[in-house]
C-alpha cells in the first residue's frame, strides 16, 4: 500500500485551475491518493511470463470527488525475434539489454 500527496503549493495551483501532467481540472477537493496493488508473476517458461496485476486507488489524482477506483492488468513478457541488446549480442532470457562485462 503507498499513500502519496501533493505540496500545499500544487494543492492551491490545482485548485485555482492549473494543470498538471496527469492531473487538474480546476475543480480540486484535496484528499491524499492511497494505492493497493497485488500482483502475481507466473512463469510460463525460462523466458517468458505472464504478470496479473489488481490496483484499488482511492481519491485518484489526489480528489475525494473522483474514485474509487478498480483496475486490472495483465502484462507478458517473451523475447521476440527482433529484441536487440545494446551490447549487440543476441538476446538471452535473462539480459535482454544488459551488457556483458569484458574478461
Amino acid at each position: 500500500m503507498a499513500r502519496n500527496g501533493l505540496s500545499k503549493v500544487h494543492r492551491d495551483y490545482l485548485a485555482a485551475g492549473g494543470l498538471g501532467f496527469f492531473i487538474g481540472d480546476g475543480r480540486l477537493n484535496y484528499r491524499p491518493e492511497t494505492v493497493f496493488e497485488a500482483f502475481y508473476n507466473l512463469n510460463l517458461t525460462k523466458a517468458a511470463w505472464i504478470t496479473l496485476d489488481w490496483q484499488h486507488i482511492r481519491n485518484p489524482a489526489y480528489n475525494a470527488d473522483r474514485g474509487p477506483l478498480r483496475c486490472g492488468c495483465i502484462r507478458s513478457l517473451e523475447p521476440t525475434p527482433w529484441t536487440v541488446r545494446l551490447d549487440g549480442h543476441p538476446p538471452d532470457a535473462f539480459g535482454m539489454v544488459a551488457t556483458r562485462r569484458k574478461t
